[in-house]
């Protein structure tokens, strides 16, 4: 899984140490910590979820082994509110859509 923020249909904005997501199609709001907030930032489609443990690893100087179920659950979450989506999946449909 290559993660992505859908930041075409969210509005985003960071207040103080927190990063406020509204998802007007479902008219709800996120606030996510600054470790959610480092986590969805790193969502760019050109990370796997391997990659952005070791990226939140290394910006909190910690084994990659303490943030890697956080991190999944995240990721899990974020997926499941519909905060980001698969880039490896989503360039597959569009590779077969394509070639149909």
């Amino acid at each position: 899984m290559h993660p992505r923020r859908n930041e075409a249909s969210l509005i985003v904005r960071v207040v103080e140490d927190e990063k406020i997501i509204f998802d007007p199609a479902n008219d709800h709001i996120h606030q996510l910590n600054a470790t959610a907030a480092l986590v969805w930032d790193l969502c760019d489609g050109s990370r796997s979820a391997g990659e952005i443990e070791e990226a939140v690893a290394r910006h909190f100087r910690t084994p990659r082994a303490m943030v890697a179920q956080d991190v999944d659950r995240l990721l899990k979450e974020f997926a499941a509110r519909g905060l980001v989506c698969d880039s490896m999946a989503q360039s597959v449909a569009r590779k077969r859509n394509v070639s149909a």
